[in-house]
């Protein structure tokens, strides 16, 4: 079981220009990434993580304009992730570009936005775009 996380704190401003002490856009004063995963070195892996962002403008001048909304409010989405190995790659293990995979082939799957979190984080001429919500994907990884 392994937690991981990270951290960006920031304090932007303009400090020069006809924006002088305005914020630039997309600069939030934190985005927070926290997780947690586990692996079995035969069957795969399993992981939870987080990405939370604070309100942040959308455009430099800090202003509405044309989309009527001064800024993008705070959001947090989780996912989860995982991987089942399908063989083993024993005969690679201890060498190469192998050596890093426990199998040489996994199916992948995952789940976007878990708890179908609303949130935005782009604009565009009409407003704030909304992200679709809860997304699912599969796919697989082969090692030759």
């Amino acid at each position: 079981l392994k937690l991981f996380g990270s951290a960006s704190l920031l304090s932007a401003e303009f400090v020069e220009g006809p924006l002088k002490q305005g914020e630039p856009a997309y600069a939030p004063n934190h985005l927070l990434r926290v997780g947690t995963t586990y692996q079995h070195p035969r069957w795969g892996k399993v992981a939870l993580s987080g990405t939370f962002v604070g309100d942040h403008y959308w455009a430099d001048n800090n202003a509405a304009g044309s989309t009527g909304t001064t800024g993008i409010p705070a959001y947090g989405v989780w996912d989860l992730t995982g991987e089942l190995f399908l063989w083993p790659a024993a005969a690679a293990r201890g060498s190469g570009a192998m050596a890093r995979w426990p199998s040489r082939a996994a199916l992948l799957v995952g789940i976007h936005n878990l708890t179908d979190e609303t949130y935005s984080s782009r604009v565009r001429s009409d407003g704030i775009e909304p992200v679709p919500g809860r997304s699912y994907y599969a796919g697989m990884r082969i090692a030759f």
